[in-house]
């Protein structure tokens, strides 16, 4: 994917951060392989995010990863605290930043290797909130997948896992 020039660093990371932490919480379950990404996500992201102030966060994804469930209050903190300082101002383009969220919380649903029925219907819902990714190719591929997945499971569970894995790979 190709990451708009204007986002900082930081802003990226929290952008990845705020979609993962959709993908992971939208099922309400908090698996080792899911605390396992957000673990990943903080080592990867842990320099440019630690010049920022933001001790705060640090000390929640120390708490999630070391606690393994995620209190609401956390959750709370950790996406205020992502849309916060990870959003796209009036000069970003939308598109871009949400794709960045889009392939966080595509890799979040990935992150457990299953796909639950209640983070597709999060995702579906995400999605259909952000017309404006419609000028996207798999916009139109994801919202279908998740459609009929939900109504008769078609696509079955593994062929969507395998969808979204390519779709987040192109991202």
């Amino acid at each position: 994917m190709n990451q708009p020039e204007c986002l900082s660093e930081l802003n990226r990371a929290l952008l990845s951060l705020e979609g993962l932490l959709y993908g992971i919480v939208s099922d309400d379950i908090i698996n080792q392989k899911e605390l396992d990404k957000l673990s990943s996500w903080k080592k990867q992201n842990k320099d440019k995010i630690g010049h920022h102030h933001v001790s705060e966060l640090l000390r929640i994804l120390d708490s999630v990863i070391g606690c393994r469930i995620i209190q609401n209050d956390e959750k709370d903190f950790l996406e205020e605290f992502c849309r916060r300082y990870g959003c796209c101002d009036k000069d970003n383009d939308p598109v871009l930043c949400d794709q960045i969220r889009m392939k966080g919380y595509i890799e979040g649903i990935l992150a457990d290797s299953k796909i639950y029925e209640g983070e597709i219907r999060s995702f579906r819902e995400w999605l259909q909130e952000r017309p404006h990714l419609s000028v996207l190719s798999d916009y139109s591929v994801l919202l279908e997948n998740c459609e009929g997945y939900l109504l008769n499971r078609t696509p079955d569970a593994i062929t969507l896992y395998s969808r979204l894995k390519e779709i987040h790979d192109c991202l």
